[in-house]
């Protein structure tokens, strides 16, 4: 089943829309498993307003000039100048109010998008300040550039940009409940998730002792932080099989940080009780069935 997303907006004003859009998807093999579809700058009128009815892409959208209502998910955020809302994936309305408002937007998707948005805290709508800085506007202008060219080439560093930029906003995330040192070494492992990481490597980065750290991560994971390391990329795998149906079992190995695809076939089905092939297959099967349920309401 295909979902569809219908926009809607005020053709009144829509004459007065300034927009300036990249906007690109490889129509190679790479897999996108994070990518930053697009980046626009864009100015409405006073009432100017977009609305889309299901949107697939995380989105940050800053707010340069003026004031902007944001409806998302059913819940209305207004978004003042010099302020940042970023946003999850689902429905949502823009609208410009108290005057003429101008904002860089960025849109991103991916395979794994929800499930790195729901490890980095980043699954719900909020407004931040002081998030347009140098270091955030230098990322977004090197995608804006990169996705201006639609170089195949520039692939790789795209989608390293689509997680820096997440490892960015993860910053501005009220996080009250974990110590200093489990979010840091949470964050490392999302940016190292496809290769080896140690426990020295987690101890540099959080700047304690492996006790500690291990005492930690017991008391706010449940988890030691080798299995934390495991049940994530599990996740991921799990993610990948499902949403991406024709990536190569190696593949999705590979991105989930092993090396040996019949060690990650073997470990896979000893959590889960079958292999990569199956689980997927058991999915799809899923799909299928709910597709078909869907089809038969939809022609009562």
């Amino acid at each position: 089943m295909e979902i569809v997303n219908k926009n809607s907006y005020n053709s009144v004003l829509r004459h007065h829309l300034k927009i300036r859009q990249n906007n690109w998807r490889p129509e190679s093999t790479f897999p996108l498993v994070l990518w930053p579809y697009y980046a626009t700058r864009t100015t409405y009128a006073e009432n100017y307003f977009v609305r889309h009815t299901h949107y697939e892409c995380w989105i940050v959208c800053n707010v340069e000039k003026g004031c902007l209502q944001v409806i998302s998910n059913g819940k209305v955020h207004l978004v003042k100048e010099g302020e940042t809302i970023l946003m999850p994936p689902g429905p949502h309305t823009f609208t410009a109010v108290n005057g003429e408002t101008i904002q860089r937007t960025l849109g991103m998707e991916g395979h794994l998008l929800r499930l790195i948005l729901e490890n980095l805290s980043l699954a719900d709508c909020i407004v931040v300040k002081d998030f347009f800085t140098e270091e955030y506007e230098a990322l977004f202008e090197e995608v804006y550039h990169l996705l201006g060219k639609r170089d195949e080439t520039d692939a790789p560093r795209l989608s390293l940009l689509a997680y820096s930029i997440l490892m960015y906003a993860a910053r501005f995330v009220p996080r009250k409940t974990l110590p200093y040192e489990v979010i840091m070494s949470q964050q490392f492992i999302q940016r190292n998730l496809f290769q080896k990481i140690t426990l020295q490597d987690l101890c540099k980065e959080a700047g304690c002792s492996r006790t500690r750290l291990c005492i930690l991560f017991r008391q706010y994971t449940s988890f030691s932080p080798g299995d934390y390391i495991i049940e994530l990329r599990h996740k991921y795998a799990k993610d990948l099989l499902a949403t991406a149906p024709h990536m190569p079992i190696k593949l999705v190995a590979s991105y989930c940080g092993y090396r040996n695809q019949l060690y990650f076939a073997n470990d896979f089905k000893k959590r889960t009780g079958m292999t990569p092939s199956s689980y997927r297959e058991k999915i799809q099967k899923k799909s299928d069935f709910r597709d078909e349920i869907f089809k038969n309401d939809s022609s009562v």
